[in-house]
């Protein structure tokens, strides 16, 4: 457990509104500053006290996917909100008790994966893992990524292809994931050729041991990973729904 903190000290331009997208946008830029500087090392926690010449202070706070998922930065938000209500209140910070720590979770879900049945599924996930024919690695190693091999490409829907994609996920009842899924086979086949491709896929890790453990109060990272086979076919001879149809099949099946 993180007991201590070191707590990043800045100041932004003076004479800017509260609120105003300038001022969001200089706290983003020096909490993303001091993220960077640890990008390195696994950094759970990133803290920093932004202040402003003329206006509000505020606390910024970047928590490490590794360490937290999106249920447990709720609850350290309202546990924080929680903590401060209270000291201004003049109270002692009184939260609520954790019922099952993460570790517990952990050592379950090990012993978990030597269940017989569980070990009775191992043929058919060595099967899917063999299928694949598409390696994205262009040199063939499998090291371990660092900082410099990750390059992020930021786009956005614009108002017509967001509304087109909403009416499809309503119509349709799919989840975005096999929208996702199947514009990446799509995009891989173009730059491929074609072929099988093996993807991880993260499911919620909370869920797997659900009921026997309380992790409505647990930080922690829960991710339940498993791969399935992408078939990344050309353009034409698919239709959009066929395509579809075939992600919603391949990720079902698991």
């Amino acid at each position: 457990p993180v007991e201590a903190l070191d707590v990043v000290v800045a100041e932004i331009d003076a004479g800017i509104e509260a609120g105003e997208e300038t001022q969001r946008r200089q706290v983003r830029e020096l909490l993303d500053d001091a993220v960077g500087r640890t990008a390195d090392a696994l950094v759970p926690l990133v803290a920093a006290y932004v202040a402003t010449p003329d206006g509000p202070r505020y606390l910024a706070l970047s928590v490490h996917g590794l360490v937290a998922d999106n249920e447990s930065r709720e609850i350290l938000l309202t546990d924080l909100f929680t903590a401060f209500g209270q000291v201004l209140a003049g109270e002692e910070i009184n939260l609520a008790p954790v019922a099952t720590p993460w570790r517990d979770w952990s050592q379950l879900s090990v012993e978990l994966a030597a269940h017989p049945a569980v070990l009775a599924t191992r043929d058919y996930w060595l099967g899917a893992t063999d299928s694949a024919n598409i390696q994205l690695v262009r040199d063939g190693s499998f090291a371990r990524p660092s900082r410099s091999h990750l390059t992020r490409i930021a786009t956005a829907l614009d108002d017509k292809q967001t509304t087109e994609l909403d009416d499809a996920r309503r119509r349709l009842t799919f989840p975005l994931e096999h929208f996702l899924l199947t514009a990446l086979g799509r995009t891989v086949a173009q730059v491929t050729g074609g072929g099988t491709l093996l993807v991880d896929l993260v499911g919620n890790g909370r869920a797997v041991l659900r009921p026997e453990l309380d992790l409505r109060r647990t930080v922690g990272t829960f991710a339940a990973i498993h791969p399935i086979t992408l078939q990344c076919n050309a353009v034409s001879g698919y239709t959009a729904r066929e395509r579809l149809e075939t992600i919603r099949k391949t990720v079902t099946d698991v």
